[in-house]
């Protein structure tokens, strides 16, 4: 008997994977409402990964993002949640994709002699919320030699503010002075100015004085509570594109969204960390965190931990006002490149 048990063991294990990777099937559908996905990337020079378990599909190449889930007929184009009067779906074998979402893709095709496609980001970055941490009772770290990050944290945002105002952005603060503004309200307050975009300001502090460097933080999707944040994006994008959806469309369309803001939040954090490290500043790395300003936000979020006051050397240059203007420059110019990628002209030419 113990020389069939090797087998037997495979056997199960066949059984149960394929058991596991199952994907729903679709075939109550007309001619003409479908097309194949594969021979649509092979057409376009799309790449595209079909993730089993999750039932997704994401298309990109340099020109494209796009977000599929099998049984949605809502579908992430470059940033925008596009509507199909059919699903997603996959027989036998093959994903079928609405006909329609070929005739949009070839809609953002522009034909000329070299077919030449322009695919513009559909991403508007125009109002940003500057979050300066902490602020009146609560003042935040205190350094060993008594400065207080509530100080250094709104210094630093009214030089950004001042900085991205003459790049062109709308640019509000949740706090303006030395008041105690609570998590939940600087959450309403972006939601409240309609924000595209917002930054976190902080200093950090750590038992180890050796510890120093700018941080950036982003939600990543291990920390995600996917349910209340997927509604709150698909409540926005209902509030401001005044159309009416089920609760169950609600959550593809908020999943769909966060996965984009997830991504823009860590090319943020990349950014503003390559712009500091090319201005000489001590950096550390883009971390995923659960930070409360960054896991109740709908739009793309990221919390910059500017620097150590447990070290001496950092809160010394806190302390000086040259720095603190190289720090607001490099967050200032981190958001303009970072802006800049998503909405240049994007071109191939085939």
């Amino acid at each position: 008997m113990k020389r069939f048990k090797p087998a037997l063991i495979l056997v199960v294990l066949i059984l149960f994977v394929q058991g596991c990777v199952s994907v729903p099937t679709f075939r109550s559908y007309k001619r003409g409402e479908y097309t194949s996905l594969e021979k649509l990337c092979s057409k376009y020079g799309i790449d595209y990964n079909f993730r089993v378990f999750y039932e997704d599909i994401r298309l990109k190449n340099k020109y494209l993002d796009a977000y599929l889930k099998l049984g949605s007929n809502y579908i992430l184009v470059n940033s925008r949640v596009v509507e199909f009067p059919v699903k997603v779906a996959y027989d036998r074998g093959s994903i079928l994709v609405p006909y329609g979402f070929k005739e949009y893709l070839e809609n953002l095709f522009v034909r000329q002699k070299s077919l030449t496609a322009y695919l513009p980001s559909s991403v508007s970055i125009k109002r940003i919320v500057i979050d300066p941490g902490h602020g009146g009772k609560d003042p935040g770290a205190i350094s060993p030699w008594g400065l207080k990050e509530k100080t250094v944290n709104l210094d630093i945002a009214i030089r950004l503010k001042r900085m991205l105002e003459k790049k062109g952005f709308k640019v509000f603060l949740t706090r303006t002075g030395d008041y105690f503004v609570s998590l939940k309200n600087r959450v309403k307050f972006a939601r409240w100015k309609k924000a595209d975009l917002f930054i976190s300001v902080h200093a950090n502090a750590n038992h180890s004085r050796s510890m120093r460097g700018m941080e950036v933080y982003y939600l990543s999707r291990r920390f995600t509570d996917p349910e209340s944040k997927a509604l709150a994006a698909a409540e926005n994008l209902c509030e401001q594109e005044k159309i009416t959806l089920t609760y169950r469309l609600k959550k593809i369309v908020g999943d769909m969204l966060n996965v984009e803001n997830r991504r823009e939040s860590l090319l943020l954090c990349r950014s503003i960390l390559k712009e500091a490290k090319s201005m000489g500043i001590k950096t550390r790395r883009a971390i995923g965190a659960p930070f409360y300003v960054l896991k109740y936000n709908y739009m793309p979020a990221v919390l910059v931990e500017t620097g150590y006051l447990t070290n001496k050397h950092e809160e010394r240059m806190f302390r000086n006002k040259f720095y603190r203007t190289q720090i607001a420059q490099s967050i200032a110019e981190g958001v303009y490149y970072f802006v800049k990628e998503l909405n240049r002209p994007r071109i191939v030419s085939r």
